[in-house]
């Protein structure tokens, strides 16, 4: 608090000068800029203290994570698929009887290359049992849609990769490691207190039972399989 004061007189100082307007204009804000500081210190003190508490044992590396690092990069490798392809991997899901053979392809390929930069992401975000987007310093956390919309493409890849696997071997069983994946995304969002968020996990949820439902025309789902995806919801 002395130190804020003093600094505080000293832009008084400065802009009561003969350089008066000018000084305001070329100084900093020293208040503001201590300020920042003390902020900044705190940070790198709560994150060292964070780091020290894993290093003595006294908390595993998954009690501490952040599930919302992982869903973000999630969701960049999902954004970063061209239109067209994205648009296959949505019939891929829901009408696969609508794409020809090139498309198909395609879209196949895609899921196959995805495996590094949306599934593997997704995989280190549901085994974390946090989720903080305040982490990720965006300058509207709630409102970011493109955040947002590319968690969403991301699940709906896994839920197509699972539906692919299981209409292929004929197994639905296929479906039951998408299908955790996807209600435990659906969990980490719903664990913050904002609309979109909230709406976006219901919505993964809604999709996640069809693409469920979807897979077991093709056969029962043991009893194993249902017991893991009412765990993950």
């Amino acid at each position: 608090n002395a130190a804020i004061d003093a600094l505080r007189r000293l832009s008084q100082y400065a802009e009561g000068g003969r350089f008066g307007p000018l000084a305001k204009l070329v100084l900093p804000e020293f208040a503001s800029i201590y300020q920042r500081k003390l902020t900044a210190d705190q940070d790198l003190a709560l994150r060292f203290a964070r780091l020290q508490v894993i290093a003595d044992g006294k908390e595993k590396r998954e009690d501490v994570m952040n599930a919302a690092l992982f869903l973000s990069r999630a969701s960049a490798g999902a954004r970063s698929v061209p239109d067209e392809v994205q648009e296959s991997l949505e019939l891929l899901r829901v009408a696969p009887d609508a794409l020809d053979a090139t498309r198909t392809e395609r879209a196949m390929d895609i899921l196959t290359r995805a495996d590094r930069n949306v599934m593997k992401p997704l995989a280190e975000a549901i085994t974390c049992k946090r989720c903080d987007f305040t982490a990720l310093r965006h300058r509207a956390p709630t409102l970011d849609v493109m955040l947002l919309g590319g968690i969403r493409g991301a699940t709906r890849m896994a839920l197509a990769d699972g539906l692919r696997r299981a209409r292929e071997d004929k197994r639905p069983e296929a479906i039951v490691a998408a299908a955790v994946t996807a209600y435990r995304v659906g969990a980490l969002l719903a664990m913050d207190p904002s609309l979109p968020r909230s709406a976006l996990a219901h919505s993964i949820w809604r999709e996640t039972s069809a693409a469920v439902q979807e897979a077991a025309k093709i056969g029962p789902i043991s009893k194993t399989g249902v017991d893991e995806m009412e765990r993950a919801l």
